[in-house]
């Protein structure tokens, strides 16, 4: 069903027109066709707006096999190796010209789907560390309780669809808290005082990771916050990138 709907959505490039808000949006400067960038990026902000990892990556991988040798081609294939799956993604990778794979920005991706796959469900999950709100060293291990549930908010006082989410995340806490799910807020690229103001104003109430800058990211491999990991009693992942709705569903059922 998300094949085909993928498969849609690159039909849909060819037939639409570019929207008005593209006027307003960057172009990477890796782009040689802007009207065909400005087209993709319409359908990717709207498969964006569904809240599905899996899909969004998905799509990303068709729009660039579909698109490689044109002007988009390249913008497209970063994107696919930033958000599919990581064996997915390692596939595309091997698709790319030689000259494409020995730039320096597509090694980092690659050491990204790296970690991807470390951090895949079913493995150990992966430290990070960071400070206290006293400034203390700490790391992630010391605020996961064994044998809970532990969802992992990645956020930062300054993404506002972090800060959007923050009350769904405390109605799920008063869900399912009895049902021992816990709740760790680790912040990225955010510095501690705007960390902390943010927490006050937001009364988050559950622990957080400050000061990690992009160790989060170079552990696993994501692109973009909101990012969410839920780790089971075992300390084992059980998703690496999720939505909401989708942790409700397991937990619903376990």
């Amino acid at each position: 069903m998300k094949k085909l709907f993928s498969i849609l959505l690159i039909l849909t490039v060819a037939a639409c027109c570019v929207t008005p808000d593209a006027q307003a949006r960057r172009i990477p400067k890796e782009v040689e066709d802007t009207v065909l960038y400005n087209k993709v990026a319409d359908v990717l902000d709207a498969v964006d707006a569904l809240d599905d990892l899996n899909l969004y990556g998905q799509v990303n991988v068709d729009l660039y096999r579909t698109y490689r040798d044109s002007g988009v081609g390249f913008y497209l294939g970063k994107q696919a190796l930033r958000f599919a799956d990581p064996v997915t993604a390692q596939n595309v990778l091997n698709e790319m010209p030689e000259s494409w794979r020995n730039r320096e920005d597509i090694k980092v991706l690659e050491k990204r789907i790296a970690a991807r796959v470390a951090t895949r469900p079913g493995m150990p999950y992966a430290n990070v560390k960071g400070q206290n709100a006293q400034g203390q060293p700490t790391d992630l291990a010391a605020m996961v309780k064994p044998g809970k549930y532990t969802l992992v908010d990645f956020w930062a006082s300054w993404c506002p669809w972090c800060i959007k989410e923050i009350p769904n995340l405390k109605e799920l806490l008063n869900r399912y808290g009895s049902k021992g799910l816990e709740i760790v807020g680790v912040a990225v690229r955010d510095t501690p005082e705007d960390t902390a103001k943010s927490v006050a104003k937001q009364g988050i109430a559950w622990p957080v990771l400050y000061n990690t800058d992009m160790a989060a990211y170079d552990a696993y491999g994501f692109a973009g916050i909101p990012h969410h990991l839920l780790i089971g009693p075992d300390g084992k992942i059980i998703f690496n990138g999720c939505n909401l709705n989708q942790i409700i569903q397991y937990l619903d059922t376990h």
